[in-house]
């Protein structure tokens, strides 16, 4: 073991004797020092120290130190194909966001897939308490995803780890994200598949399903931007990306309507976003249709299975949100 991953390692192995672990992230975590040596080598990166900085049940990361920082990201090669591709993107536009150092999603030299980017400094704008500095950061954010929004994507969804793209179309791939996030046997026990069809067929009505597939983030919250904080709150970087960054940018500008997050940044976002252009009716209308997507998302996230007399609510709940969407049909086509 190289001697500048040992402290790396003696991490990993306290984390696994005092934390909890699945059986997705205790095998890297118990091999991680040999895994970093093997990833780092074709980069020629001069590696003076490691430091774990997030470990989550399908995501790991690592602050490696030398004459640059970078971080290295390991986690399932189809979360990671599509923070690849967003990464990809940005950088055509100069976006505020890390740039790929090296990645392997193939599995061929080692069991897991990888990325590698630049480091990005401050913390995240979920931490920042004042709600001025959180709207001044969020119109930032709200800008440069407007930018991002400009860049059409090869299809809906995401692409697979060797770059392909599904063939299906945006009702399709948003019911796929809903599911796959979510664990289809979860949500299909829950509202039943029928209840599943109808909602989705309400959130996107046909003369809806044509909209031209552009790029996304596709998880826009605080938590996914990092900042600094002096005199002034300065966008450093956009991180995580979603796992649906192919389709209708409106449903990147609902995300913020969740109702966990705060008003001062859906505010900042807003106003940022539509700085230069406003949003049309039919925007605003699609908006609407995506922010009780977002909400039925988190309602289900935060859903116990074992609790039955919550499950009938949210049954009851998706049901009157499918008969408040399928009243109330856009008068006009998307542009």
């Amino acid at each position: 073991m190289l001697p500048q991953f040992q402290s790396l390692q003696n991490e990993a192995d306290q984390y696994i004797a005092s934390a909890s672990t699945n059986d997705w992230n205790r095998p890297i975590l118990s091999r991680i020092a040999d895994m970093m040596a093997i990833m780092v080598a074709p980069t020629k990166l001069r590696v003076r120290g490691a430091q774990l900085t997030i470990v989550e049940p399908q995501r790991i990361e690592v602050k490696l130190t030398g004459l640059s920082v970078v971080t290295l990201i390991i986690a399932p090669a189809e979360q990671l194909a599509a923070e690849v591709f967003v990464f990809k993107m940005a950088a055509t536009r100069h976006l505020a966001m890390a740039h790929i150092v090296g990645a392997d999603l193939s599995y061929a030299t080692l069991p897991v897939a990888y990325v590698m980017i630049t480091y990005v400094a401050g913390g995240l704008l979920s931490d920042v308490a004042d709600e001025t500095l959180q709207r001044i950061a969020a119109r930032q954010f709200g800008r440069s995803m407007r930018t991002l929004h400009t860049i059409e994507a090869p299809g809906y969804g995401s692409p697979n780890p060797s770059g392909q793209w599904p063939t299906a179309g945006w009702q399709i791939a948003l019911q796929n994200w809903f599911l796959r996030t979510l664990g289809t046997e979860f949500v299909r026990g829950v509202l039943g598949r029928t209840l599943v069809q109808d909602f989705f067929a309400a959130v996107i009505p046909h003369d809806h399903a044509d909209i031209a597939p552009m790029c996304l983030h596709g998880d826009i919250a605080p938590q996914h931007v990092r900042v600094t904080v002096h005199s002034h709150i300065q966008l450093e970087a956009v991180v995580r990306s979603g796992m649906l960054v192919g389709g209708d940018p409106m449903f990147d500008v609902a995300a913020p309507m969740r109702q966990q997050i705060s008003g001062a940044f859906r505010q900042g976002f807003i106003e940022g976003y539509t700085l230069n252009m406003p949003l049309t009716d039919v925007e605003r209308e699609r908006i609407r249709r995506y922010t009780l997507l977002w909400r039925v998302h988190a309602l289900l996230e935060r859903l116990s299975p074992h609790d039955e007399e919550a499950i009938q609510a949210c049954a009851r709940t998706v049901t009157q949100a499918v008969h408040q969407l399928g009243s109330s049909r856009p008068n006009e086509r998307p542009r």
